[in-house]
């Protein structure tokens, strides 16, 4: 199941609206997850182990603005 098709299931079960700023997220984070899948199918086999090495995937880094009071 996709990132984005998990995210809009939680929100219709559970009567929320989708927030911008978390589908920006949740784009980021498919890449993020398709990059893995990807790396880890060029890793898994011992051939193209010793023939590729591809860059390590880079992470998300998520954090929430300061609200001034």
């Amino acid at each position: 199941m996709k990132v984005a098709d998990f995210y809009n299931q939680e929100c219709k079960a559970r009567g929320y609206h989708p927030d911008p700023a978390q589908e920006r997220a949740i784009v980021r984070l498919q890449q993020c997850e398709d990059q893995w899948v990807a790396y880890k199918e060029i890793r898994s086999n011992a051939l193209t182990k010793k023939l590729f090495h591809p860059e390590l995937p880079r992470g998300v880094y998520l954090w929430r603005p300061r609200q001034i009071i």
